[in-house]
């Protein structure tokens, strides 16, 4: 087999991978109201949600909330499908409450004092900026660590501008 036949395939296959993943997060993706999200092009303001507690983010979803657009600092919270509990008291009076199963909290920090400099997730470009990436809860069912690197390289893509030169 030709070695440039062979590497078109697999250019071929990388792209529809990455369409793929992007087809699973992008409409999930919610940004918290914030000025770096507002005057930003990339963002349509359908995704915008406005500044909350991050228990009412919104379940089955991925929500970014810029900490600091200064340093180049935001949270992502992957939350995971909303469930009903209901219990009975005491008294014999049925409650009922709302609660996501899985939540996941990944703040990114994209300072060039901090972080490494390496590849974006899932690729074989190189990163201009150092990201540092920082971990806490479970991951939802409906994505995987592919998923959650490509939201993350996605967002910081989004947020900073940083070009892919794919």
């Amino acid at each position: 087999m030709d070695t440039r036949v062979g590497l078109k395939n697999m250019s071929q296959i990388k792209k529809e991978l990455q369409r793929e993943v992007m087809s699973r997060i992008l409409p999930k993706l919610k940004w918290e109201k914030h000025g770096a999200v507002r005057g930003n092009p990339n963002i349509k303001s359908d995704d915008i949600i406005d500044k909350t507690s991050t228990d009412k983010f919104p379940a089955d979803s991925i929500t970014v909330r810029v900490t600091s657009a200064k340093n180049k600092r935001f949270t992502v919270y992957l939350h995971g499908e909303k469930k009903e509990r209901t219990f009975t008291n005491y008294n014999g009076k049925k409650t009922s409450y709302f609660y996501t199963t899985e939540k996941l909290k990944i703040s990114v920090d994209c300072d060039p004092q901090r972080g490494s400099i390496g590849y974006r997730a899932g690729s074989l470009t190189p990163r201009n900026t150092r990201v540092s990436y920082s971990y806490t809860g479970d991951l939802p069912d409906y994505l995987d660590q592919y998923d959650v690197a490509a939201a993350c390289d996605y967002i910081t893509d989004n947020l900073f501008k940083e070009q892919d030169d794919n």
